[in-house]
């Protein structure tokens, strides 16, 4: 039996991963430039999960959605076998959202270790930066897993 879930929910998920986002920005300003490529791509896909969670918060409350071209792609390549993913807010959500979530976290721990094995105590910083990065960013999935296990629908009070 699904649960209605206040869509409020969603909007502190993707708030979550806003700041992990801003805080990302303000670690690459501060790392050497070894790691900024993939820096940078994870705070694209960032980007694009913030986007794909206010889409799915649009569709379920019936309103169109607006979906850039570079989402409508990254989605198409991350679930390739998956006719129309983006109409689908629960797809949108859990196969994508809460999927790419981990890879972005699984890059970011590759920097977070280069960091704390440095000597460089302003790495050592970054790397605390990052950390908490990741776990504002592993949060927000968490949530976003137990929002659609209860089944993410529009509420009276959303």
């Amino acid at each position: 039996m699904k649960t209605t879930a206040n869509t409020a929910g969603l909007t502190d998920i993707a708030n979550r991963v806003d700041a992990a986002t801003r805080l990302l920005q303000g670690a690459r300003r501060l790392h050497g430039r070894e790691h900024h490529p993939i820096l940078d791509m994870s705070l694209r896909q960032l980007g694009l999960h913030i986007e794909a969670i206010v889409v799915a918060t649009k569709m379920i409350h019936g309103h169109p959605a607006q979906t850039s071209r570079e989402l409508l792609t990254d989605v198409s390549v991350s679930l390739p076998l998956v006719a129309s993913p983006v109409s689908d807010h629960e797809r949108l959500l859990d196969d994508y959202v809460c999927c790419r979530l981990g890879c972005v976290v699984a890059a970011l721990r590759v920097i977070e270790s280069s960091c704390h094995d440095a000597d460089d105590e302003a790495m050592h910083i970054t790397g605390d930066a990052m950390s908490e990065c990741i776990h504002w960013i592993e949060a927000a999935r968490h949530d976003l897993s137990e929002l659609i296990a209860q089944g993410v629908e529009a509420s009276e009070a959303a």
